[in-house]
């Protein structure tokens, strides 16, 4: 009996050694996600839309910090800041901004945004402090 399963372990062996001669992966959904995850965050990002929103993230770890400015339709220029924790692909966090000439007048809310799989672009929404009232929110990364 023990010479049966003898024969079997090296068969499996042999099988499993072919496929890794061969390059098959038995998941490659999992290579895909273990690349997804070596995408920066990092660098500067810019708005699509009108506004001239420029925005700049560090990472540190799962931490992302980053700074941001944009003018309103009203021609007024806003400064703003967010935190956020990283998870995967995925930005959860707090949201801080106010005008150039009224730093006083500080506005707050929570904001969710997703690295696209090829790291070009952020897609989410941003809201008030509850997470309600949400606006879209998308960045594209710039490139020098």
């Amino acid at each position: 009996m023990s010479t049966i399963i003898l024969r079997h372990l090296l068969g499996l062996c042999v099988l499993v050694t072919g496929m890794a001669l061969a390059g098959e992966s038995p998941d490659p959904g999992r290579l895909t996600e273990a690349k997804s995850k070596d995408l920066s965050i990092d660098g500067d990002w810019m708005a699509p839309s009108p506004g001239n929103e420029q925005m700049t993230l560090i990472s540190k770890g799962t931490r992302v910090s980053g700074q941001y400015r944009f003018t309103s339709p009203k021609a007024i220029r806003f400064e703003g800041s967010l935190e956020a924790e990283r998870q995967g692909q995925e930005l959860s966090g707090q949201w801080m901004e106010h005008p150039v000439d009224q730093p006083a007048q500080e506005q707050r809310g929570r904001m969710h945004l997703k690295l696209s799989e090829d790291g070009e672009s952020l897609k989410g929404w941003y809201g008030d402090e509850t997470g309600q009232h949400q606006q879209e929110w998308i960045m594209l990364r710039k490139h020098p």
